[in-house]
């Protein structure tokens, strides 16, 4: 699986479908059968992670937590052990993971006021037990090198009305964290992404890299004329990555040293996935607000590239489409998910 191997949007918290009309469209990418159909599951459904292209979780609100084993054709209910909101997930191998969560004041569940948590497995999703931290220690991203050793982005209290974020890193499963001495780039967003010990941070005033898995790090410089906002990250490899800030894409081959903007009409990517050093695709949502709470969704560009992302071709727009949650667990097959549908992508 590639850096990037889950990528996600959430609108409002959760993968919302607010389709202008009920016309959608499957998406057709040069070299690979994409299918779609209705899921018919419930809840306010967050994240998509696949361990392998048959064993998938699926986590949300309300300690939401599914499995599938059969690469989504069925989902069956896991016990998370919380009724709190599910964030974040992420597995080392087909037997240790790890879910971040959102603690909570104002509920009702024998979790609430306890803080923020980490919920772990060692048993593929079987049992899972929780650690929790202060009401603000959220890890809004983490990465995990292995069952012990993990990285994340924390949010913490500065004040009652006041948080801010930290970089942290765990050699305990996440039992306890310790804080890194590194400056957080701006980004309202924040999305750790790593390739074996290589880990990178992105945000409109820098770039942050360690090669040791977060015991040091380094500063590189972003592109010129970055925009403050929500970015998107990708990194096929230790060194081939892109980085988006809603005006224009990045490519870099060195990992991160220099950056160039790519050659295409693409200021955003929802979801990206190469599949070797030349070839890949990703998708770009437009949406508008047509005067109701909500932006609508119109549809999705799908842009491919054959040169390593140097240049992008453009689609025609594939009307009401809508990826939502992204995994691929391997180069040849990846999985997505909204509120209404489950999406296959697999090469030919």
């Amino acid at each position: 699986m590639t850096i990037a191997g889950l990528v996600s949007i959430a609108l409002s918290g959760c993968l919302r479908d607010p389709y202008d009309d009920g016309e959608v469209v499957i998406p057709t990418i040069p070299g690979w059968e994409v299918t779609s159909r209705e899921h018919g599951l419930e809840g306010n459904l967050r994240k998509l992670y696949f361990v392998n292209p048959s064993d998938g979780f699926l986590i949300g609100y309300n300690g939401l937590l599914l499995h599938t084993s059969d690469s989504g054709k069925t989902w069956l209910s896991r016990n998370s052990g919380t009724d709190l909101h599910l964030g974040n997930i992420y597995f080392v191998n087909e037997n240790a993971g790890f879910i971040s969560g959102r603690g909570a004041d104002d509920c009702q569940g024998e979790d609430c006021g306890k803080g923020s948590f980490l919920l772990r497995t060692v048993d593929g999703g079987d049992t899972w037990d929780k650690v929790f931290y202060d009401t603000l220690a959220y890890l809004e991203s983490m990465v995990w090198r292995d069952a012990s050793t993990g990285l994340g982005v924390m949010e913490y209290r500065v004040s009652d009305q006041l948080s801010g974020r930290k970089l942290v890193r765990t050699d305990n499963a996440g039992d306890t964290w310790t804080v890194i001495n590194q400056a957080i780039p701006q980004t309202m967003s924040p999305q750790l992404v790593n390739s074996g010990d290589v880990c990178y941070l992105a945000g409109s005033d820098a770039v942050i890299k360690s090669t040791d898995f977060g015991l040091t790090w380094q500063t590189l410089q972003t592109p010129p004329h970055m925009t403050g906002g929500w970015y998107r990250i990708y990194f096929y490899n230790s060194s081939l990555g892109f980085i988006a800030d809603n005006a224009a894409v990045y490519r870099t081959a060195d990992g991160g040293q220099t950056w160039q903007r790519t050659d295409s009409d693409m200021a955003y990517f929802d979801g990206m996935h190469f599949y070797d050093q030349y070839r890949g695709f990703c998708f770009s949502l437009l949406m508008q607000y047509q005067g109701g709470d909500w932006p609508v969704i119109v549809g999705t560009y799908v842009y491919t590239t054959t040169d390593g992302g140097v240049t992008w071709l453009r689609s025609d727009l594939f009307k009401g489409f809508y990826a939502g949650s992204l995994s691929f667990p391997t180069d040849e097959t990846g999985y997505g998910i909204n509120g209404t549908n489950f999406h296959t992508f697999r090469k030919k």
